[in-house]
């Protein structure tokens, strides 16, 4: 297991009680490969993950007064018997639902209401008529969303949970340093790219990193036709005096590090250094003197409303963040790279110690789109910073 069998009964532990709080008594939680959050986060197991196969669920069933189970197709038998759970229900393709079924007789769940991923940002990850099936043979349950619980759950990080984020960014830096400091004069933005995945994988980040990558450099304003900021990499050769922007992260034990970094090729500009500064200098005080435990995220929203206003900057800039569609200032970062809650304007959401933010700003330039990210944990009196502060633009030769 990734974690101590400790760390895994201390989550339990906090999932009963909010069940108790939520009067659920039972949980469901499922996982594949593409998305095992919940189901890993509890059990410490993680599916079988050298194929993106949607067809393999696996199932956990936790009640609130003791007793769990697990169901899990037969290639993660034995990494499933390593985890704290003894019941383990093993089946072969094609899935069904009664291979979740069975954990519900096991545990002698017939009446009662049981929590499902159904709501903000969760994922089901069994066929829907399946769980229709299920929900037919057991008519005296009833099924209720859980993503409250399990984002309540989530939310909050343990020690270890932080150690992990830690290293993920400790990657993440050093990544972008060896990107940056390998890159050339003339490189296109996919050569750039590259760079950025080999260095990922050399430091340390073994699960593909490059999925969430983001890279966009000045030199798009000298092509014919839009491209977006968020688009792939393209083959455009960067000249002289050109910014490239990276956001990038990486995973470490199932825990995201990610922010962005830039550079320029050759000597900046003050118009460029004046741009990159404006934007790193909101975020850092952003981080240093505003955001902190007890005050809710529209509260932190506002606050940097005045810190944008204080750098004189012009409020078309981040009206994205006062008007519709109302963009956020900070995303939590753990399992997801990026997760409940977030910063914005809408959100009444108390932030709290343990809570593990991504604060990213922004401010367009003329030629691109400038930005500053740190990750940082929430503490009792303020914030930790979890990634290495960003130092300016780096020089590419």
């Amino acid at each position: 297991m990734e974690f101590s069998v400790g760390e895994y009964q201390q989550r339990v532990k906090r999932a009963r009680a909010l069940m108790a709080e939520s009067n659920l008594d039972a949980l469901m939680v499922s996982g594949d490969y593409l998305y095992s959050a919940n189901y890993r986060y509890l059990t410490g197991h993680l599916p079988r993950d050298f194929q993106s196969n949607t067809a393999r669920p696996h199932i956990l069933l936790l009640l609130r007064e003791g007793g769990a189970a697990i169901s899990v197709i037969y290639f993660s038998e034995a990494s499933a018997r390593q985890c704290w759970i003894d019941d383990i229900h093993v089946y072969a393709q094609p899935f069904g639902y009664g291979d979740v079924l069975t954990l519900f007789q096991r545990l002698g769940v017939s009446r009662g209401r049981v929590g499902v991923e159904l709501g903000l940002d969760m994922r089901l990850m069994m066929p829907v008529g399946e769980y229709e099936r299920l929900k037919d043979e057991l008519p005296d349950l009833e099924w209720v969303d859980a993503a409250p619980l399990l984002w309540r759950l989530r939310m909050i990080k343990s020690p270890a949970e932080i150690e992990c984020i830690k290293e993920a960014n400790r990657i993440n830096g050093e990544a972008l340093r060896k990107t940056f400091g390998r890159a050339r004069i003339g490189m296109t933005e996919k050569e750039i790219y590259q760079l950025c995945v080999v260095s990922l994988i050399e430091e340390g980040a073994l699960r593909p990193p490059h999925t969430q990558m983001t890279i966009s450099s000045s030199a798009r304003k000298r092509e014919k036709g839009p491209i977006s900021f968020f688009s792939g990499p393209s083959d455009i050769p960067l000249e002289q005096g050109d910014v490239v922007f990276i956001d990038s992260g990486a995973i470490h034990n199932g825990y995201w590090g990610e922010f962005n970094r830039m550079a320029v090729m050759g000597v900046p500009s003050k118009e460029r250094i004046r741009d990159h500064n404006t934007i790193r200098g909101i975020v850092r005080e952003f981080v240093e003197r505003v955001l902190g435990p007890a005050m809710t995220c529209e509260q932190a929203m506002r606050e940097c409303f005045a810190l944008y206003e204080k750098a004189g900057v012009n409020p078309k800039q981040y009206a994205s963040y006062t008007q519709p569609p109302y963009m956020h200032l900070c995303h939590g970062l753990g399992l997801n790279s990026s997760e409940p809650p977030l910063v914005r304007i809408t959100d009444q959401t108390v932030i709290e110690p343990g809570m593990v933010f991504s604060v990213e700003a922004y401010l367009q330039g003329s030629d691109i789109l400038y930005g500053s990210e740190e990750d940082v944990l929430i503490t009792q009196s303020g914030c930790e910073l979890l990634s290495e502060p960003d130092s300016g633009l780096y020089v590419i030769e």
